[in-house]
Parts: structure tokens; C-alpha cells; sequence
């Protein structure tokens, strides 16, 4: 799912842009940090926002049994997730930065691997089901085949689809910054 690996892979752009302002060799700018820091959380929290939006979208059937397991598991995830930073944040504080740097940068490394874990998760749980959703509203309604229709002989399996760009296509193309739009963009997008 290009759309979702594309929103994880600007959180990630900017923690690693923030591992590097943070080295020990770099003249601290508290400032820039804090300013970095609210930046991060919130691109964070936007990009679990839109998930939850094309969770709350997905069909109440047609989709495996397990999609429900997922999205239930994909809402604590984030949960955690996001208690994870938030704890962090509380922690380093701008002054416990400064005086231990080091420590600060071991923290942000292990942080951005818990965020590297779950992106890999969504991408490996939660897309699936995502690029199922969209090519059941991509391929409208199923035929009716009830009793009293005509029929040749048994009903034909269902095609099967090559997913590559399918969802790309229909991902909001976002804000002048690339990022996607605050909103409800990003939701009629998911629904085509």
C-alpha cells in the first residue's frame, strides 16, 4: 500500500532528521528541538488519525473474518504507541536534554525503533485489509444471483486482482508540503 508506506516514511524522514540535530556533536538548539519534537508527535498522531478514519471505513462484510481482530488490534497498538512518546516527552524535558545527552539520543533511538515495529505491522496487517476494502468499493455491488434468476450452471469465481497502484490512485494527493491535508480529504479519498 504505497499511500501508507508513504506516510511512514515521512515520520521516519523526520526522526531521522531529528536523531541527527540531536547528536552530541551537534551545538544543542533547544528551541529547534522542542519545535521538532511537537512536529514529530503530531505527524504521528495525523498519520493514526487517517488510519483510524479507513478502519471506521472498512465494509461490515465481505472482508476475512480476522479484519475486525486487526482493527481492534491496530487501535491498541497506537495506543501504546503514542503513550510510548508521550512518556518520552514527559521525561526529556528541555533541561534533562542538556544534561544528558547521550542518554537523550538512546532514547530517541529506541523510540524510533518502537515506531519502526509498528509501521511494520501496519504494513504487514493492516494494508492488506485496506487494499481488500478498496477494491471491494473499486468493484461495486456483486450481482444478485438469488433464486428465480437465471443462471448458467455454477456462479464463476470472483476475478482475481493484481494490487499495485490501485490505492495510490485514490490517496489524497495532500497539502503543498506533501503531507496529506487535515481534514476530510483524505477520507473521500479512502472511499473511492
Amino acid at each position: 500500500m504505497p499511500y501508507l508506506k508513504r506516510l511512514h516514511s515521512e515520520v521516519m524522514d523526520y526522526m531521522l532528521q531529528y536523531e541527527a540535530l540531536i547528536h552530541p556533536d551537534q551545538d544543542i538548539d533547544i528551541q529547534e528541538i522542542t519545535r521538532k519534537r511537537l512536529v514529530i508527535f503530531t505527524t504521528i498522531r495525523q498519520t493514526h488519525v487517517i488510519l483510524d478514519d479507513m478502519i471506521a471505513g472498512l465494509p461490515s462484510d465481505g472482508l476475512p473474518p480476522h479484519s475486525q481482530r486487526i482493527a481492534t488490534e491496530q487501535r491498541q497498538r497506537v495506543q501504546h504507541v503514542m503513550g510510548v512518546y508521550q512518556v518520552h516527552i514527559h521525561r526529556w524535558t528541555p533541561a534533562n536534554i542538556v544534561k544528558d545527552r547521550k542518554n537523550y539520543q538512546d532514547s530517541v533511538t529506541v523510540l524510533r525503533a518502537v515506531l519502526e515495529e509498528q509501521f511494520r505491522w501496519e504494513e504487514d496487517q493492516l494494508a492488506p485489509i485496506l487494499r481488500q476494502a478498496a477494491l471491494m468499493r473499486t468493484a461495486g455491488p456483486a450481482p444478485n444471483l438469488s433464486a428465480g434468476a437465471p443462471s448458467n450452471g455454477p456462479a464463476s469465481p470472483a476475478p482475481r486482482h493484481t494490487i499495485g497502484a490501485s490505492y495510490a490512485a485514490s490517496a489524497p494527493s495532500g497539502s503543498r508540503s506533501g503531507r496529506p491535508a487535515a481534514g476530510t480529504a483524505h477520507r473521500a479519498a479512502a472511499r473511492r
